[in-house]
């Protein structure tokens, strides 16, 4: 119920700041759902919707940055993109060579020049992430330090961003 109510409440704030020609930049998450699910405008908009994030190997696809993308694109009459990449992946090596396909590139640049990116804070209890990440994966971050995310960016308790790598 807090979530919906949030959503209801993110959606009306985002329905107001929304201009012509905006690049909205999208995370993922139970918290991006009921935002998107509350967007209800007759408003046509010539917005770009992007990802911020790559694909997550979700449960629930319906929860994904690539769905949001495309749904906040049709509500208000603009454009989406989708990265076609995974959020994590083995090594930098293999992270710097997908940011160099075009595609992602010029998603990811997209993003960086975003007006507005909607997302939320998110946690990194077990229950959440066990389809995303290794048991040794999430006791690594604890270990570091981490207690929350943001877009899959995880952060610890002075807001420090760990490796851009699962340590």
């Amino acid at each position: 119920m807090v979530l919906q109510k949030l959503g209801e409440v993110a959606a009306y704030y985002l329905d107001n700041l929304l201009n012509d020609n905006m690049i909205l930049g999208i995370s993922w998450g139970n918290t991006m759902y009921h935002t998107v699910k509350a967007v209800k405008t007759s408003k046509n908009i010539p917005i770009t919707v992007v990802p911020i994030m790559g694909a997550a190997n979700v449960r629930t696809p319906e929860r994904d940055s690539l769905d949001f993308s495309k749904e906040l694109a049709y509500a208000y009459g603009g454009t989406y993109h989708y990265i076609y990449a995974p959020l994590f992946v083995n090594s930098e090596e293999v992270r710097d060579s997908l940011e160099q396909e075009p595609n992602i590139k010029g998603c990811l640049e997209l993003a960086r020049n975003a007006d507005i990116i909607l997302t939320s804070v998110g946690s990194i209890v077990y229950k959440s992430w066990k389809s995303y990440l290794s048991t040794r994966d999430l006791y690594n971050l604890e270990k570091k330090g981490a207690i929350g995310h943001i877009g899959g960016h995880f952060y610890d308790m002075e807001g420090n961003e760990g490796s851009a790598c699962i340590m």
